[in-house]
């Protein structure tokens, strides 16, 4: 949802590059990236050398150029004239990758302001040349601020401001409590803690008030599907548009969200824009989004030392997670969560501060000259 209009930006040219329309976290962070710069009043002008996905392409008030049939020889003259044909301040990189890299280069050299969003890499102070070549880096915690500065790389909060899409369905004596887990792609499940999910659903699916389902891009293994199967916990497989994905999150009561690490934890924060609670892992930056016994419940867990990573890696038990399920789930408790949850707590932002704090980044780092010769 696109924040209250503000003229921090008007007349300032921003470029977004990335790709959109697919279920994943980089498409949705580039989709709220676009809002908060269209509600801020810049003229946005998008270019996507990636594949749109099902969810097709966002809103651009300036103009928007799909390039994925460009060849990989062309690409970089193409981004080059598509360039010089906006008066651009600004251009920010929702994607940092071998696509992209040489697109970084170009818009140094034509004198325009790079921004990167930093969404998921745990492990970049080891990429620090990378962010380092860019004036200033999106970033969506106070962790990575921390880390990004003690690196003397400029930091822009963008945080995460919200609505709900639609008022959340009342809890009836009746109804049963659905469970659920957002795992997205296959190469996310060990980040998202998917499979020690499914494993706690199997042990809780007994209990008859309780419906249990997974959203997830990618199919699980044969044997382990079976047992989902059997037990009785739906698995949806497959893209959903993001209606369709804010519509399961605001359908359900408790969203399980255990990751081992996260960049941003896009599920934890849908899910409180949607007020439902959630139980995840304590430690950042889930901690930061969720108050243990207030917005959900944090599943106690082992921090892994590595000096390498932004935020650290966790561990935790199976048999914690299944054990935080139960207190969650009292009717008059759960309805109290559900208001702690829409509330969002002391880390609740606003959309329009969410908006005004992108935007007067963007726009005192266009005042100081960045990107120009």
């Amino acid at each position: 949802m696109i924040a209250e209009a503000c003229d921090l930006l008007a007349n300032v040219n921003v470029g977004v590059v990335g790709s959109w329309g697919a279920p994943r976290g980089r498409d949705r962070v580039g989709l709220r990236i676009f809002e908060q710069l269209l509600g801020a009043g810049a003229v946005v002008h998008a270019y996507s050398p990636y594949e749109l996905g099902p969810g097709g392409a966002p809103a651009a008030n300036g103009s928007w150029t799909d390039a994925v049939a460009i060849g990989a020889d062309d690409r970089t003259e193409h981004f080059r004239s598509w360039l010089r044909a906006h008066p651009l301040q600004a251009v920010i990189f929702v994607e940092l990758d071998d696509v992209s890299d040489p697109f970084v280069a170009v818009t140094r050299l034509e004198g325009v302001a790079t921004l990167g969003a930093l969404v998921w890499e745990r492990v970049f102070p080891a990429q620090a040349e990378s962010y380092r070549r860019l004036d200033a880096v999106l970033a969506p915690h106070s962790a990575f601020e921390a880390v990004l500065r003690s690196m003397a790389i400029p930091a822009i909060p963008f945080r995460w401001g919200w609505r709900p899409s639609l008022p959340k369905p009342p809890l009836t004596e009746d109804d049963q409590i659905e469970l659920l887990h957002v795992a997205g792609e296959r190469g996310g499940w060990a980040r998202k803690g998917t499979e020690q999910v499914a494993e706690a659903f199997l042990r809780l699916a007994d209990q008859s008030d309780l419906a249990f389902r997974i959203t997830t891009v990618d199919p699980f293994p044969e044997e382990l599907a079976e047992r989902l199967r059997v037990a009785g916990v739906h698995v949806h497989e497959g893209c959903l548009p993001d209606a369709r994905l804010q519509a399961r999150l605001r359908g359900a009561r408790v969203s399980v969200q255990p990751s081992l690490w996260e960049g941003i934890g896009l599920p934890i924060l849908e899910s409180l824009a949607e007020g439902t609670p959630v139980v995840t892992t304590d430690g950042p930056p889930m901690s930061e989004y969720i108050r243990n016994k207030a917005e959900g419940l944090l599943v106690p867990t082992r921090p892994e030392e590595h000096p390498e990573l932004a935020v650290p890696l966790l561990q935790y038990e199976v048999d914690a997670l299944v054990a935080c399920i139960p207190p969650l789930t009292a009717r008059d408790l759960l309805r109290h969560r559900e208001r702690k949850a829409l509330a969002g707590g002391a880390t609740r932002v606003d959309p329009e501060r969410a908006c005004r704090d992108l935007a007067s980044g963007i726009r005192d780092l266009v005042a100081t000259g960045a990107g120009q010769p």
